[in-house]
């Protein structure tokens, strides 16, 4: 299985690395910081994991092991959540998890400056099949309100954590689907004046990027700043590795898997009338064990999703990706984007980094490893390094916004 492919991956990858090779420097390195004015100057300045060599324990050098293995024996801190129910519009529901330490033992650090402000409320979005109870968003969680974050919010798209769906509709990080300016709004109305962080990783990146530079929405002037982790920058050349072995196994088919379980989960005869009941039946069949099997996904059960914008995985790439966006739209708002230079799924080229670094509103960290969404520090017990760097990257969100 997987697990066998992963070791015998390692085995060969790291067979191919002599001790004296400089490849272990590339791999254990200090980040780099592009960006051009204030908000690169403020993550050198006031962050410590600039000054600090990333650096990957020697199994998890190889990102496909990293991401199995932190997923698999990453030990998640009990969180307890209270969750309330977001209203859209079109009839569809999402929903809202305030989380909090179950354990009063758990030591929260005091911050210097907490008494003179209050902090910023953290609104954090997930990628791909991630839920409330997942071992990385109760970590992400868990780091925000240990560093004295007091409110932080776990946000879930419709169909996701056990929320019903209401509507045929799945949430897209593009046109009037992406529902992030009705959690924004929840915030407004239950926590007036209070500021706004948002925070997310790989697909929840793509959902911000899209809030922050769509024309036609307008962005909460509550909302102060992004950051971000494991985005894909370029989701057309992202699609093209992600559709090869193992990345489609390890990422592209569990997603897709949850997607046809959410839907005919909450089968309805409205969802079945929209989209035809022989192509429902035709998606409930997909067995995902190869790509055109995602295509038949989009002309038989999600391309009516999205307006019929989507027909097959390449339309899908194309309107959710940041770079694209970016060229019509400027950013509303300050975004930090933390990736790693060896993330399977987001490759990034130099020309790319540069586009960035033009960018208002825009600093990209880069990390010399990590892999996608992995960040592993410590193998016994696991460990991540990636959940205090967002922290210390909000941090540096506040600082902005009290220029």
């Amino acid at each position: 299985g997987l697990q066998h492919y992963f070791i015998q991956s390692n085995l060969r990858y790291m067979s191919k690395i002599p001790i004296k090779n400089s490849t272990f420097i590339k791999k254990w390195a200090y980040p780099k910081i592009y960006g051009s004015g204030t908000i690169s100057n403020l993550v050198k300045e006031n962050c410590s994991f600039p000054k600090v060599v990333s650096k990957s324990p020697l199994l998890c050098l190889n990102p496909y092991i990293a991401f199995w293995y932190r997923t698999k024996y990453e030990k998640s801190p009990l969180l307890n959540h209270e969750r309330a129910f977001v209203e859209y519009p079109d009839g569809g529901i999402g929903s809202i998890d305030k989380m909090s330490m179950s354990d009063e033992n758990i030591d929260v650090k005091s911050r210097e400056d907490v008494k003179s402000r209050e902090d910023p409320i953290i609104l954090i979005f997930a990628g791909g099949n991630e839920n409330t109870w997942a071992t990385k968003v109760q970590t992400l969680c868990s780091s925000y309100i240990s560093n004295g974050f007091k409110d932080v919010f776990f946000c879930n798209y419709r169909g996701k954590s056990m929320t019903p769906l209401k509507t045929p509709q799945f949430s897209f990080p593009f046109g009037r689907f992406n529902d992030i300016q009705y959690f924004v709004s929840y915030i407004e109305d239950n926590f007036p004046g209070r500021k706004i962080i948002l925070a997310g990783n790989c697909f929840g990146g793509h959902f911000i990027i899209d809030y922050l530079t769509c024309k036609s929405r307008l962005v909460s002037s509550n909302v102060i700043g992004a950051v971000l982790h494991s985005v894909q920058w370029n989701c057309c050349e992202s699609n093209e590795v992600l559709m090869r072995e193992p990345l489609f196994s390890l990422f592209i088919k569990p997603w897709a898997k949850y997607t046809q379980e959410i839907l005919t989960k909450n089968f309805s005869e409205e969802i079945s009338q929209k989209i035809g009941v022989n192509n429902f039946k035709k998606f409930s069949s997909l067995s995902f064990d190869r790509r055109s099997d995602l295509d038949e996904m989009y002309k038989a059960g999600l391309g009516f999703l999205v307006d019929g914008l989507v027909n097959e995985h390449n339309d899908y790439a194309m309107l959710s990706s940041p770079h694209l966006k970016i060229k019509s739209f400027p950013i509303a708002k300050p975004v930090i984007m933390i990736n790693s230079i060896d993330d399977p799924t987001a490759p990034i080229s130099s020309a790319e980094i540069d586009e960035i670094e033009r960018t208002e509103n825009m600093c990209l960290t880069l990390l010399s490893c990590g892999g996608h969404c992995s960040y592993v520090k410590s193998m016994l017990p696991v460990t991540n390094f990636i959940d205090g760097i967002m922290v210390e990257c909000s941090d540096v969100i506040v600082k902005l916004n009290e220029l």
